[in-house]
């Protein structure tokens, strides 16, 4: 199976590349609408660059998780804000590792834009985020 991330794992010793491949399967799943698997995928890459002290790869977890939370906030739901603000926090916590630890300023501007989209689309929809 392709996206099989436990064989990943064991067939290759570099985590910068695992995390980059379960980044990558992530956000396959995202686009398959396969939510919950994306944030397995997810979820594992963030324990290694945490681990390995991968600070930039985190930082680009945590902006794909507030994405994927901000596409499932756009859907009106009982849980809508909820994710919205899940997103919000995983927006900040990018933002803050960026400005802390990587000084990456690509992924600042991007995370700052996606910031901005995601306060606009709650201003339009009056909800407080």
């Amino acid at each position: 199976n392709l996206f099989d991330s436990k064989k990943i794992d064991e067939d290759i010793n570099n985590y910068y590349l695992i995390v980059l491949l379960k980044i990558l399967l992530a956000k396959a799943h995202i686009e398959l609408s396969d939510f919950e698997t994306a944030k397995i995928n997810l979820e594992s890459a963030l324990t290694l660059t945490k681990k390995y002290e991968l600070n930039s790869l985190c930082a680009k977890i945590y902006f794909i998780y507030g994405k994927l939370y901000q596409d499932l906030g756009t859907i009106q739901s009982s849980t809508q804000v909820e994710y919205l603000n899940a997103a919000s926090k995983m927006y900040k916590k990018a933002l803050d590792l960026t400005n802390t630890k990587t000084q990456n300023t690509y992924l600042k501007d991007k995370i700052e834009a996606q910031i901005n989209i995601l306060t606009s689309y709650c201003a339009l929809n009056n909800i407080n985020v």
